[in-house]
């Protein structure tokens, strides 16, 4: 359950502004983090690696995008990737979920209702990471 939760959450970073850049998603640089409180002794965590998605980003105003699900983000780096030259964004978000929300509020308050979930990816443009993941299957 908290794999898909934080897939839709990740999917949920399609935006679409008028002027933007597709990025696609790099999994191997995409992780969300989820911590709840255990009867307040403990704080475990789950991890869920490998997002998959694309989203619409127009670095001129980020202000234009927009998610159904509440994040905070924070954009950390538009610019080229100097592995790749390829442009690329990359950010931060959190937010706060309650698991009584999706039918999962067994044991609260022993165990919080709250989960914290941080997300942090990147996203390279679409055609040229296309090419270039092209280009390094044609090497092999």
């Amino acid at each position: 359950m908290i794999r898909r939760l934080a897939l839709a959450v990740l999917l949920a970073f399609a935006v679409a502004p008028l002027y933007a850049t597709t990025y696609t998603i790099e999994p191997d640089y995409t992780q969300g983090v989820s911590r709840w409180s255990h009867l307040d002794f403990s704080f475990p965590a789950a991890q869920v690696s490998q997002g998959q998605g694309t989203l619409e980003f127009d670095p001129a105003d980020p202000t234009r995008a927009s998610v159904q699900v509440t994040l905070d983000v924070t954009v950390l780096k538009v610019g080229s990737n100097p592995r790749t030259q390829l442009p690329t964004v990359g950010f931060q978000a959190t937010t706060t979920l309650k698991r009584s929300d999706f039918s999962l509020g067994a044991f609260v308050p022993q165990v919080s209702d709250e989960i914290s979930l941080q997300l942090t990816s990147q996203g390279v443009e679409a055609k040229g990471y296309a090419e270039y993941l092209k280009k390094q299957e044609e090497k092999r």
